[in-house]
């Protein structure tokens, strides 16, 4: 539970106001729960409280919390536990849960509460431009932009503005750029980034999934090997098609490091069910480190190989990338030069 308190925001009538905004993140599931607020007094905090539990269709065991003065009457410190104040000791006990408020000196605690409210701070970016309605709509659309972008499962949120292009010359910038126009999409095409690890093909397929993301696309980013695991797991428990359905719903899916680890006969063939269900359907992007000509090593079969190859690179962009390892570019030193004498 968290407050962002007294922001400054003008509206497009050039009048300024003091906003607030209540959060509830739920920690298991990164549920959250965002409501805008005038005022931070304590039947405020009680009345967006209950709303939040009904919103999220459940009330947690144990609420944390800073030490904000409409719940403590005494903050916690490194010496003490603090006192929570009685209306809200009365408000927990009768909802069931436990108030456990954390403290700055402990930042991994403090951080689960506080980590969230980041990203209201894309509001700012429509100071002056919007009334008060319109400024709680906004800060909906960002929260929803926000989860979609968390539940895609992306390993990081490293964008287009994070590559550097002038390490890695052989990639066409105007064509990435054109990439994030987001064409590909409505067009049902495919992406293919080739090349050798550390060379930015991950970077390069989880910015164009954040950025579809962002517009409000149906995106999951898998590598490939768990996405064949749980294929497998799902044939055997005889739930395949509805695995197979599952990830062909996705308008955009992203399939990482293919090849980094064999694939059986049988498993090529759950693959193909998936490439074949999404083909001329849905987007996919797919990064590997092998040739298209050595792909029937990897599935082990040569007729699905050249079957799966026939549908991912018929409505397909491939980007090979040459360059040299950005993770080693660090760490790869040049040999000293000896003078001669």
């Amino acid at each position: 539970l968290d407050w962002k308190e007294d922001m400054n925001f003008k509206l497009k009538n050039g009048k300024l106001i003091h906003i607030n905004v209540f959060s509830l993140v739920y920690s298991y599931s990164r549920f959250k729960v965002f409501y805008l607020s005038l005022s931070r007094k304590r039947d405020v905090l009680l009345h967006l409280l209950d709303q939040a539990f009904e919103t999220a269709g459940g009330v947690p065991k144990a609420l944390k919390t800073d030490n904000m003065k409409t719940v403590m009457d005494e903050p916690r410190t490194a010496r003490s536990k603090g006192k929570v104040n009685a209306r809200f000791e009365q408000f927990a006990k009768d909802y069931g849960f436990e108030t456990k408020p954390c403290t700055a000196g402990h930042p991994w605690s403090k951080g689960k509460v506080e980590n969230p409210m980041k990203t209201l701070d894309e509001l700012f970016a429509y100071n002056g431009t919007l009334d008060l309605y319109g400024l709680c709509l906004k800060m909906k659309e960002i929260d929803m932009i926000n989860s979609m972008v968390k539940v895609a499962g992306f390993p990081h949120r490293r964008e287009l503005k994070d590559f550097d292009f002038s390490f890695q010359p052989s990639i066409n910038k105007e064509q990435i750029m054109d990439f994030s126009t987001l064409r590909f999409l409505e067009n049902k095409e495919n992406i293919v980034f080739l090349g050798n690890s550390g060379v930015g093909k991950t970077h390069m397929a989880v910015s164009l999934g954040i950025e579809a993301a962002k517009k409000r696309n149906s995106t999951y980013f898998i590598k490939c090997h768990d996405l064949i695991q749980q294929l497998r797991k799902a044939n055997e428990e005889n739930r395949l098609e509805n695995r197979l359905k599952n990830y062909s719903r996705y308008k955009l899916l992203i399939i990482d490091e293919i090849g980094y680890l064999p694939i059986t006969k049988e498993e090529s063939k759950l693959f193909f069910q998936l490439i074949d269900k999404r083909y001329e359907q849905k987007s996919t992007i797919l990064t590997t480190n092998i040739g298209f000509g050595e792909w029937d090593e990897i599935f082990q079969d040569p007729v699905m190989a050249n079957a799966i190859l026939d549908r991912i690179l018929h409505h397909a962009h491939v980007v090979s990338i040459t360059g040299k390892s950005y993770r080693m570019k660090d760490h790869i030193k040049k040999k000293p030069h000896t003078k001669q004498e």
